[in-house]
């Protein structure tokens, strides 16, 4: 989750995992970093993205084509984020996409502070992202795809 640091006004990192993180990210600076404890996905994830002024998500260098579900969660949680480009994305409208995405780790401040910086825009992606999912991508939605891929099968 992206946040503006109190004291700098520079957008900060609060992430949420195990210790290893720390090591992970030693280059970054200790003030710019809050490191957090694991969450339940059930209970309490989506009152964080709720929470957040910003979702960080980046691409399973194991499914390095594919989506993850925060693609999902975190709009229909009514939040917002920026991610890496991936193929699956091609799924949305890339007037949705394209606003989000950013090439390179150093892209990322950049592309964070241009939607934190237009709050109107930003409830924008939001609000259009949810109505989206809700409308296209729901787990109904999916069995109703298999279904008729069953059914054309037959």
């Amino acid at each position: 989750a992206a946040r503006r640091m109190q004291n700098s006004g520079a957008p900060g990192l609060t992430l949420f995992g195990d210790a290893a993180w720390r090591e992970e990210l030693a280059d970054l600076p200790e003030d710019r970093l809050d490191l957090r404890g694991t969450l339940d996905y059930y209970n309490e994830l989506p009152g964080l993205y709720r929470a957040s002024e910003l979702v960080l998500n980046v691409t399973s260098l194991l499914l390095p084509a594919g989506l993850n579900q925060r693609h999902f969660d975190v709009w229909t949680a009514g939040a917002a984020q920026i991610c890496d480009p991936s193929p699956g994305l091609d799924i949305f409208p890339q007037e949705l996409v394209q606003p989000l995405l950013f090439r390179t780790p150093a892209d990322i401040p950049a592309r964070a502070e241009a939607l934190l910086s237009d709050p109107a825009r930003l409830r924008g992606l939001t609000r259009d992202w949810r109505a989206l999912l809700l409308a296209e991508h729901t787990y109904v939605h999916r069995i109703q795809a298999m279904l008729n891929a069953l059914e054309s099968i037959r």
